[in-house]
């Protein structure tokens, strides 16, 4: 059945990634060759040396971890607003960790930053560069924290599951165009785990590529714009040099059009398989093995698809049937669900912990650009408002508000939702 699934190509660890799209002027290569000392030693006028990193799971560390090795930046800074991980971070040396087969690669060329309230003071200091991992339902109130430390100067790269975090922030955080930051939105194709003995650590269990894509207000609208003005450009393009250049994140540069056609196939997977093994609260593999799921998920595929192809970001045909043409959408589904084998779903762990997840930013993300587009998603509706119900129903159960004699419970690996109640 999985003869002919798609797989994707190998890649070594801190290598570059493929294919480089330059947002801005003059062209530069993340090839394995000498470079100008402007871009690798610029001057210290030019700030862009102190990268902080938003984030509370694996892929927050793993993307610190490799800030920490660029020694060019100063270190990287972990913003942190609960005390228990502040005492985490103190009790674990003030290192981060880094596992990668029998490796295990210790940075201290990091510090952590008080953002909560209490405790300590806070800090006012300028934030210019900041990556943000947290879920994006928890991104808003996160930054929320901070506001005060940025402005048109900052550039914030999102590498989250989903999409149109940038729209929400625009809408109600940044309203002013004059004054609010840059963007990058990322996807991450490596395969990172949690190491359970240590908190500030993450397990590289398959390098991946980091496909980057520098935006100014949102998807849809071009990179070059009348306003604002070139010096916020100078700020995104640096960053993502700064990206490029981190040897480990195997992170690249690419046009909107070459990140989108990378991003919407797990978007797609997991805007069709998560609901459905939350709706039906199992493993992957009973989802599989589910005729009547495997039929909602053909009628889920089909909405995404023609939301998809109805995008005015994709225009490239060839590219549009390659990487989200029905067939190639599919065989992507079905490949990565069967790769999951029996293992149980972190957003269902999320929900029976009472907890949201991200799928106002999957299917929900597909549902307003199909109003926006004038396509129908009823099905994705559907399970957007499941989704929600079980939420809201097993905070109910573990208020003690409704009997839920013999459901099953299962922790949340690691510090989960940080923001949620």
């Amino acid at each position: 059945m999985f003869d002919d699934v798609e797989k994707d190509d190998s890649y070594e660890p801190g290598a570059p990634a493929g294919r480089l799209v330059v947002p801005v002027g003059t062209a530069y290569s993340t090839s394995e060759r000498k470079r100008s000392r402007a871009i690798e030693e610029p001057e210290e006028d030019m700030g862009g040396k102190t990268v902080h990193v938003l984030g509370f799971d694996p892929k927050a560390y793993f993307i610190a971890h490799c800030l920490a090795g660029y020694e060019y930046l100063n270190p990287v800074k972990l913003l942190i607003h609960k005390r228990a991980i502040w005492n985490t971070w103190e009790r674990e040396g003030k290192r981060l960790l880094l596992l990668q087969g029998v490796n295990r690669i210790l940075h201290d060329r990091a510090e952590a930053e008080w953002i909560g309230t209490g405790y300590m003071a806070r800090s006012n200091e300028h934030i210019e560069q900041l990556v943000v991992t947290v879920p994006c339902h928890q991104t808003r109130q996160a930054i929320e924290n901070i506001k005060h430390r940025i402005d048109h100067r900052t550039t914030i790269c999102l590498v989250q599951d989903g999409l149109g975090v940038v729209e929400e922030l625009n809408a109600t955080l940044f309203v002013d165009p004059t004054t609010r930051p840059t963007y990058i939105v990322g996807h991450s194709t490596a395969y990172i785990g949690h190491y359970k003995p240590t908190f500030f650590a993450a397990m590289l269990r398959n390098p991946g590529k980091l496909y980057l894509t520098p935006m100014e207000r949102g998807v849809g609208l071009p990179f070059f714009s009348y306003h604002p003005p070139i010096e916020r450009r100078v700020h995104g393009v640096k960053f993502l040099r700064t990206l490029v250049g981190t040897h480990g994140l195997g992170a690249g540069g690419f046009s909107l059009e070459n990140y989108l056609v990378k991003k919407l196939p797990e978007m797609v997977f997991q805007s069709i398989i998560e609901p459905m093994a939350i709706a039906l609260d199992t493993t992957y593999d009973q989802v599989l093995r589910n005729q009547h799921a495997i039929l909602l998920a053909d009628e889920l595929l089909e909405e995404l698809f023609n939301v998809i192809w109805a995008m005015p970001e994709l225009n490239n045909s060839y590219k549009l049937v390659k990487f989200c043409g029905m067939e190639a959408l599919r065989k992507h589904t079905v490949n990565r669900l069967a790769n999951k084998g029996n293992s149980q779903s972190q957003y269902l762990a999320h929900v029976r912990a009472g907890r949201m997840v991200d799928i106002d930013y999957l299917n929900g993300y597909f549902v307003k650009r199909g109003q926006e587009l004038g396509i129908k998603t009823s099905r994705n509706e559907m399970m957007l408002e499941i989704v929600k119900a079980r939420v809201e129903s097993r905070k109910k159960q573990l208020r003690g508000l409704v009997p839920f004699e013999g459901l099953s419970t299962m922790p949340v690996p690691g510090p989960g939702n940080q923001y949620d109640e």
